[in-house]
Protein backbone atom coordinates (compact mmCIF):
# COMPACT_ATOMS: atom_id res chain seq x y z
CA UNK A 1 0.00 0.00 0.00
CA UNK A 2 2.68 2.59 1.06
CA UNK A 3 4.67 1.79 -1.89
CA UNK A 4 1.41 2.30 -4.10
CA UNK A 5 1.46 5.79 -2.48
CA UNK A 6 4.55 6.62 -2.52
CA UNK A 7 4.20 5.73 -6.67
CA UNK A 8 1.27 8.14 -7.19
CA UNK A 9 2.90 11.12 -5.10
CA UNK A 10 6.31 10.17 -7.29
CA UNK A 11 4.12 10.71 -10.81
CA UNK A 12 1.96 13.84 -9.55
CA UNK A 13 5.32 15.45 -8.32
CA UNK A 14 7.02 14.59 -11.81
CA UNK A 15 3.83 16.12 -13.81
CA UNK A 16 4.06 19.08 -11.65
CA UNK A 17 7.82 19.17 -12.31
CA UNK A 18 6.84 19.85 -16.21
CA UNK A 19 4.85 22.96 -15.17
CA UNK A 20 6.30 26.67 -15.29
CA UNK A 21 5.50 30.41 -14.30
CA UNK A 22 3.90 29.16 -11.52
CA UNK A 23 4.01 32.36 -8.33
CA UNK A 24 5.04 30.56 -5.49
CA UNK A 25 5.49 31.26 -1.60
CA UNK A 26 8.93 32.66 -0.20
CA UNK A 27 10.43 30.17 2.37
CA UNK A 28 12.12 31.39 5.25
CA UNK A 29 15.91 31.34 4.70
CA UNK A 30 15.95 29.84 8.01
CA UNK A 31 18.06 26.82 8.31
CA UNK A 32 15.68 24.07 9.93
CA UNK A 33 17.20 21.24 11.82
CA UNK A 34 16.00 16.74 12.36
CA UNK A 35 14.53 15.98 9.75
CA UNK A 36 13.94 12.19 9.21
CA UNK A 37 14.85 11.88 4.99
CA UNK A 38 14.03 8.07 3.68
CA UNK A 39 16.37 6.05 4.88
CA UNK A 40 18.57 8.54 6.56
CA UNK A 41 20.44 6.00 8.73
CA UNK A 42 22.50 4.81 6.34
CA UNK A 43 23.77 5.64 2.63
CA UNK A 44 24.62 1.60 2.26
CA UNK A 45 21.94 0.94 -1.04
CA UNK A 46 20.39 4.13 -1.03
CA UNK A 47 19.63 5.70 -4.76
CA UNK A 48 21.43 8.84 -5.80
CA UNK A 49 17.83 10.74 -4.95
CA UNK A 50 17.59 9.06 -0.87
CA UNK A 51 21.14 10.17 -0.26
CA UNK A 52 20.35 13.95 -1.16
CA UNK A 53 17.26 13.53 0.36
CA UNK A 54 19.33 12.36 3.40
CA UNK A 55 22.04 15.37 3.15
CA UNK A 56 18.80 17.98 2.49
CA UNK A 57 17.60 16.55 5.83
CA UNK A 58 20.96 17.24 7.39
CA UNK A 59 21.78 20.37 5.72
CA UNK A 60 18.10 21.85 6.18
CA UNK A 61 17.46 20.75 9.90
CA UNK A 62 13.82 19.33 10.88
CA UNK A 63 11.76 21.51 13.62
CA UNK A 64 12.21 25.16 11.52
CA UNK A 65 11.26 23.08 7.88
CA UNK A 66 8.74 21.61 9.31
CA UNK A 67 7.76 24.78 11.58
CA UNK A 68 7.67 26.60 8.00
CA UNK A 69 5.79 24.08 5.80
CA UNK A 70 3.58 24.01 8.85
CA UNK A 71 3.29 27.94 8.61
CA UNK A 72 2.37 27.80 4.73
CA UNK A 73 -0.05 24.75 4.97
CA UNK A 74 -1.62 27.05 7.93
CA UNK A 75 -1.81 30.26 5.54
CA UNK A 76 -3.75 27.52 3.07
CA UNK A 77 -6.03 26.53 6.08
CA UNK A 78 -6.38 30.35 7.09
CA UNK A 79 -7.17 31.50 3.25
CA UNK A 80 -9.40 28.74 3.10
CA UNK A 81 -11.21 29.79 6.31
CA UNK A 82 -11.51 33.61 5.29
CA UNK A 83 -12.80 32.58 1.80
CA UNK A 84 -9.76 34.17 0.28
CA UNK A 85 -9.43 32.87 -3.26
CA UNK A 86 -5.87 34.86 -3.62
CA UNK A 87 -4.32 33.65 -0.47
CA UNK A 88 -4.58 30.37 -0.89
CA UNK A 89 -3.13 30.45 -4.64
CA UNK A 90 0.06 32.42 -2.98
CA UNK A 91 0.91 29.16 -1.52
CA UNK A 92 -1.05 26.41 -3.45
CA UNK A 93 -0.04 25.73 -7.11
CA UNK A 94 -2.52 26.47 -9.65
CA UNK A 95 -1.78 23.23 -11.48
CA UNK A 96 -1.92 21.30 -7.73
CA UNK A 97 -3.65 18.26 -7.53
CA UNK A 98 -6.18 18.45 -4.95
CA UNK A 99 -7.99 15.06 -3.79
CA UNK A 100 -10.86 17.00 -1.62
CA UNK A 101 -14.40 15.48 -0.76
CA UNK A 102 -14.00 12.78 -4.06
CA UNK A 103 -13.01 15.16 -6.48
CA UNK A 104 -10.04 15.74 -8.28
CA UNK A 105 -9.47 19.07 -9.39
CA UNK A 106 -6.30 22.03 -9.99
CA UNK A 107 -5.99 24.44 -7.33
CA UNK A 108 -6.92 27.83 -9.36
CA UNK A 109 -10.30 25.18 -10.18
CA UNK A 110 -10.24 24.38 -6.34
CA UNK A 111 -9.73 28.24 -5.11
CA UNK A 112 -13.15 28.99 -6.74
CA UNK A 113 -14.87 27.35 -4.80
CA UNK A 114 -13.30 28.80 -1.74
CA UNK A 115 -15.23 32.38 -1.13
CA UNK A 116 -18.46 29.77 -1.08
CA UNK A 117 -17.03 27.49 1.80
CA UNK A 118 -18.25 28.83 5.36
CA UNK A 119 -15.56 27.92 8.11
CA UNK A 120 -16.18 28.40 11.58
CA UNK A 121 -12.48 27.14 13.24
CA UNK A 122 -9.73 24.34 11.98
CA UNK A 123 -7.22 22.75 14.02
CA UNK A 124 -4.55 21.43 12.73
CA UNK A 125 -2.94 17.92 14.72
CA UNK A 126 -0.50 15.25 14.82
CA UNK A 127 1.92 17.31 12.28
CA UNK A 128 4.69 15.71 10.57
CA UNK A 129 7.23 15.70 7.35
CA UNK A 130 9.41 13.88 5.61
CA UNK A 131 12.06 15.13 3.24
CA UNK A 132 11.59 12.94 -0.17
CA UNK A 133 13.90 14.92 -1.97
CA UNK A 134 16.12 17.97 -1.38
CA UNK A 135 12.96 19.88 -3.00
CA UNK A 136 9.98 18.14 -2.37
CA UNK A 137 8.42 17.48 1.18
CA UNK A 138 5.90 15.53 2.24
CA UNK A 139 3.47 16.48 5.24
CA UNK A 140 0.77 14.72 7.21
CA UNK A 141 -1.34 15.99 9.66
CA UNK A 142 -5.33 15.84 11.15
CA UNK A 143 -7.19 18.72 10.88
CA UNK A 144 -10.47 19.84 12.61
CA UNK A 145 -13.01 21.57 10.92
CA UNK A 146 -16.11 23.26 12.26
CA UNK A 147 -18.72 24.51 9.92
CA UNK A 148 -22.42 25.60 9.51
CA UNK A 149 -21.82 23.53 6.45
CA UNK A 150 -22.01 19.43 7.65
CA UNK A 151 -19.99 18.36 4.42
CA UNK A 152 -17.23 20.73 5.24
CA UNK A 153 -17.20 20.12 9.10
CA UNK A 154 -15.55 16.71 10.64
CA UNK A 155 -11.94 15.35 11.25
CA UNK A 156 -9.67 14.51 8.06
CA UNK A 157 -6.64 13.12 7.40
CA UNK A 158 -4.45 15.17 5.34
CA UNK A 159 -1.72 14.44 3.20
CA UNK A 160 0.37 17.36 1.34
CA UNK A 161 3.14 17.64 -1.11
CA UNK A 162 5.55 20.59 -1.25
CA UNK A 163 8.02 21.41 -4.30
CA UNK A 164 10.93 24.13 -3.76
CA UNK A 165 11.58 25.84 -7.23
CA UNK A 166 14.89 27.99 -6.51
CA UNK A 167 13.85 29.63 -3.23
CA UNK A 168 10.26 29.26 -2.80
CA UNK A 169 7.81 26.77 -1.79
CA UNK A 170 4.34 25.85 -3.00
CA UNK A 171 1.59 22.87 -2.58
CA UNK A 172 1.60 20.61 -5.34
CA UNK A 173 -0.63 17.58 -4.15
CA UNK A 174 -3.38 18.03 -1.32
CA UNK A 175 -5.70 14.98 -0.11
CA UNK A 176 -7.88 14.50 2.42
CA UNK A 177 -10.12 11.64 3.80
CA UNK A 178 -12.83 12.34 6.27
CA UNK A 179 -12.13 10.23 9.50
CA UNK A 180 -14.80 9.22 11.76
CA UNK A 181 -14.45 8.80 16.14
CA UNK A 182 -11.02 10.08 17.30
CA UNK A 183 -7.62 10.75 15.75
CA UNK A 184 -5.53 7.55 15.75
CA UNK A 185 -3.22 7.99 18.93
Amino acid sequence: MSKVVFFMLTLILLTSCASTGVEEFKLSNVAPQNVMAINSDSSAGQSTDQQDAAKAAENLGGKDLEKSILTMEMKMWDAFADGNAEKFLEVVANDAVMVVGGITETGADYAKFIPEIDVTSYKIEKFSTKVIHPNVVLTNYFVKIEAPNTDAAGTFNVSSLWKKTGIHWKLVFNQDARIYGEIPQ
